[in-house]
């Protein structure tokens, strides 16, 4: 959804938006080690989805730094749930992992918004990546309710 949301902002957002994110996950990540105490982890996670997801259905258009900020509050709840989840694994190598899995996560976003717009076209492929953030915040709903 971040990456789906990143594309229909456009402009320095497609890169600017999903490494705020990374960077605040990581920022979480290094929280939770290091003993800080967040609430409401799994509830802010879960309504991450559905947000981000409806941003990328209303197409939400705010400045960069806007978009920064947004994700990167939620990256955060993300990111120190990584932090919990550490268990016996190296630290350095568990955080290089999610890093380049979420990176990897938030380029595919982009490329499927931008890859929906260049195969649909103009406005038709905009409703379609809009469509997909919509479903992305319903499968949220759905997280939330089983959860």
């Amino acid at each position: 959804a971040v990456g789906l949301w990143a594309s229909l902002i456009g402009g320095r957002a497609l890169w600017a938006v999903p490494a705020a994110f990374v960077a605040a996950m990581t920022a979480g990540f290094l929280a939770a080690l290091g003993g800080f105490g967040l609430p409401f982890v799994e509830p802010a996670i879960a309504a991450s989805v559905v947000v981000i997801g409806l941003l990328a259905l209303a197409a939400l258009q705010v400045p960069t730094v806007i978009g920064m900020g947004i994700v990167g509050f939620f990256a955060l709840f993300h990111g120190y749930a990584h932090g919990l989840e550490l268990g016996g694994a190296s630290g350095l190598t568990f955080m290089t992992g999610f890093v380049a899995a979420t990176a990897l996560l938030h380029g595919a976003g982009v490329a499927l918004g931008l890859g929906i717009g260049a195969f649909a076209g103009g406005k038709a492929g905009r409703i379609a990546a809009r469509v997909a953030g919509g479903l992305t915040a319903l499968g949220g709903l759905w997280l939330a309710a089983g959860a």
